[in-house]
């Protein structure tokens, strides 16, 4: 994966950094003196972002440019090569996830009527976007539904670093989706465990305490809430080490664990019961049969298998078809939402299903029948009006069951799915009736209920 260039939002750059202008340097008369994407060297830094850099040019000229009016020269070259955002505006890579898992109080078994359900896990891109230039991203989110899926390696890496959520992710009790690779890794889940837990968990724990002291004697409180989990995770790392599996629910502890959460326990005795597992733990170190360092190599032939399997998959789907020059037609294998229009609006609805719209995107449809099924004849005459109706859309795949219709399409601009669909189901059961000869209006007729859209944005 590429490194991109990056800069703090609030760096200043030094002398002798060499910059592009993002915009016209115009003289007092009015006329350029300098195009945008002229190159400059920075002679003089501001104190603070407020004020202007003084830049000095190829030909001498010194000109005063505020901090947004340019950029380093190393970023502006760089320009999209590595940015993963590419991708994520063209892609749905929540489709990719092979693992999901709830961690947090839920899993724990701390949950309250507040709580959240924290969603985690690892997802494993399509090889064509991994071998980008652009890359992929480390990390999926959508705050919206507490839901985080790391690229697998990170996952991996961040696994065999001891990570404590990640670890968590491997022992959580509350697993809602998990691939056959997903289930593999599981299967091997103990390869990560060694004496690292002890330095990565405690090493957070002491960093946070301190913080939290200082919390208690400049500001008289702390967050509770965060004081519990760090005593959970020291708990969590002495059975680590003890009974080699990492502990997830904390059910013998729970109301003690609860009354800190409250802020019902006086914080010396919180604090006295850390320095408690803070020794257990050390013991535990000592006793424990853990091996100095995770198994790397049974890991990383893991994720080299997991690498085989996503080139595969790809190798064994049909090639796209190529569209003629000037065609408005989108290839078979475009991706959901996929996005031709430059500034496309999200449109979000929910009836019996979440129904995500976008201007020029193509769309996997599912609909089938309130009632009874349709003969071999029936099925072909609504093959025939939806292969006809090419004016408000293009369609690139139909397949038609006796009970279910499974369509591939994209509506033409200014013809909303709604509209389509409306079009396609009415039409349909007026033809199957009127073949009918009118007596099965209600078994004939198409159910609104089983739309399937996609349910996140790709973009």
């Amino acid at each position: 994966m590429t490194k991109r260039v990056r800069h703090h939002p609030n760096l200043i750059f030094a002398v002798g950094t060499q910059v592009v202008t993002l915009k016209d340097v115009f003289g007092q008369n009015g006329r350029t003196l300098h195009p945008r994407g002229a190159v400059g060297v920075v002679v003089k830094s501001p104190s603070d972002l407020e004020h202007s850099y003084r830049v000095r040019f190829p030909d001498g000229v010194e000109e005063a440019l505020k901090s947004g009016d340019l950029t380093t020269l190393a970023k502006f070259k760089e320009g999209d090569i590595g940015e993963s955002g590419v991708i994520l505006r063209r892609h749905d890579l929540f489709e990719n996830v092979i693992f999901q898992c709830v961690i947090g109080s839920q899993a724990y078994g701390l949950a309250d009527s507040e709580s959240d359900i924290d969603r985690r896990g690892c997802y494993l891109p399509p090889a064509e976007l991994h071998w980008s230039l652009y890359g992929v991203p480390e990390q999926l989110e959508c705050h919206e539904t507490q839901e985080s899926y790391w690229e697998l390696q990170k996952f991996l890496v961040l696994a065999l670093k001891a990570n404590p959520n990640v670890l968590e992710c491997l022992y959580s009790p509350l697993i809602e989706k998990a691939t056959p690779l997903a289930e593999e890794l599981l299967n091997m889940r103990e390869m990560f465990l060694s004496r690292l837990v002890y330095q990565t968990y405690n090493g957070y724990v002491i960093s946070q305490f301190k913080k939290m002291q200082s919390d208690i004697r400049n500001q008289g409180q702390v967050k509770w809430k965060h004081v519990m989990h760090l005593i959970r995770l020291l708990i969590s790392g002495i059975t680590v080490l003890r009974e080699g599996f990492v502990p997830v629910r904390v059910d013998e502890h729970r109301e003690q664990l609860l009354a800190i959460k409250k802020g019902e326990v006086p914080w010396e005795e919180t604090e006295k019961w850390r320095l408690a597992l803070h020794a257990e733990f050390e013991r535990a170190l000592e006793q424990t049969r853990l091996p100095e360092r995770p198994d790397y190599e049974k890991v990383n032939a893991f994720l080299i298998k997991a690498r085989r399997s996503a080139a595969q998959t790809r190798m064994s789907e049909p090639p796209e078809i190529a569209q003629p020059t000037g065609s408005n037609k989108v290839p078979v294998a475009q991706t959901f939402l996929s996005v031709s229009s430059p500034e496309p609006v999200l449109e979000k609805r929910r009836r019996n299903l979440p129904q995500w719209t976008m201007e020029g995107s193509c769309y996997f449809v599912t609909f089938r029948l309130a009632a009874g099924t349709l003969t071999e004849q029936e099925r072909m005459i609504v093959l025939d009006h939806i292969k006809a109706g090419d004016k408000q859309f293009y369609l690139l795949a139909a397949a038609i069951s006796c009970l279910t219709m499974h369509l591939l399409l994209r509506p033409h601009t200014g013809h909303s799915l709604s509209r389509v669909m409306k079009g396609i189901k009415g039409v349909s059961a007026r033809l199957i009736n009127q073949h009918r000869k009118g007596g099965l209006a209600q078994s004939g007729r198409m159910n609104h209920g089983t739309e399937s859209f996609v349910t996140r944005p790709g973009v």
